[in-house]
């Protein structure tokens, strides 16, 4: 995520079966990077456990300004 010069619009990490550590490090990667924040339209991180740890990086994720119109969680 790092590396992208011109933003994310869409990002599908449905079935990844990412954990919750991982979870977390996406959505703080995503919270600190304005860019991604300022482009990103539609996640999609269905089927994967957000947990507690996942679940309190998303809400911080929201709380700033974004753009998102789609995130699925189911």
């Amino acid at each position: 995520l790092l590396a992208l010069s011109h933003g994310l619009v869409q990002l599908d990490l449905a079935r990844c079966e990412i954990g919750r550590t991982g979870v977390a490090s996406l959505w703080n990667a995503l919270r600190r990077h304005s860019l991604l924040s300022a482009t990103l339209l539609e996640l999609s991180m269905s089927h994967n456990r957000l947990e507690a740890e996942g679940s309190a990086a998303l809400a911080q994720f929201l709380s700033k300004p974004n753009i998102l119109r789609r995130l699925r969680l189911s």
